[in-house]
């Protein structure tokens, strides 16, 4: 924050960084990285949200939010506790015990989407229940290139001098650092999740199979 600058072109401000501040924005961009991976994308937290979703749709009259806003401030994480714990219905009792059926299949990017395709397949033709979830998102939205028109002011990188009152150079974020390019695009995780220890020997074989492939 204390190397925030204002960098003024073609008499527009954008909002900048001092050069000097390059690796510390290169240390976020990592860290940013490493909690989407870690954290926002952790399997099991996805997977809940999924089984959550699978508990609303399959008992829709256990749990609404209301319309009236003093009544809607009680619904907190710890009111849908209580509901989940009180349910009978399959999907509550799995989130409650914290019952993550396993993770099967993971991909990072589209390279193996293909052999999901195939997974996918064969778990439907074997009437095999399962879990797709699929989490996705650009870690950086500091520059756009000249195609993308969503970020019409990118961040910008500004050298500066302590004897001129002016700026020595400003740059786009994007020509100051390489990491920069590497998390400006969106980065995607595909996991597949089924009660793997409840299948037959053969429908075990024929998914590790297919996973090796």
């Amino acid at each position: 924050i204390d190397n925030l600058r204002s960098g003024i072109v073609d008499s527009k401000a954008y909002l900048g960084i001092s050069e000097r501040a390059v690796a510390t924005f290169d240390d976020f961009l990592l860290s940013r990285f490493h909690m989407f991976l870690m954290v926002y994308f952790h399997y099991k937290s996805v997977c809940s949200e999924k089984m959550l979703e699978r508990y609303f749709t399959s008992s829709p009259s256990e749990y609404s939010i209301p319309a009236d806003i003093e009544e809607y401030l009680k619904h907190d994480d710890h009111f849908l506790w209580r509901v989940l714990r009180g349910s009978d219905n399959y999907w509550a009792k799995k989130v409650v015990r914290n019952s993550i059926p396993a993770k099967i299949f993971e991909t990072f990017g589209p390279a193996q989407l293909n052999q999901m395709d195939i997974l996918e397949n064969y778990l439907l033709s074997e009437k095999i229940d399962y879990i797709k979830c699929q989490s996705s998102g650009r870690l950086s939205k500091y520059y756009s290139d000249s195609q993308d028109t969503s970020n019409k002011y990118p961040l910008k990188v500004i050298r500066e001098s302590s004897i001129t009152p002016e700026s020595l150079m400003i740059r786009n974020i994007n020509e100051a650092t390489d990491l920069f390019e590497k998390f400006s695009h969106s980065h995607t995780v595909n996991r597949v999740h089924c009660e793997y220890n409840e299948l037959s020997d053969l429908q075990k074989l024929e998914i590790q199979k297919i996973i090796k492939s």
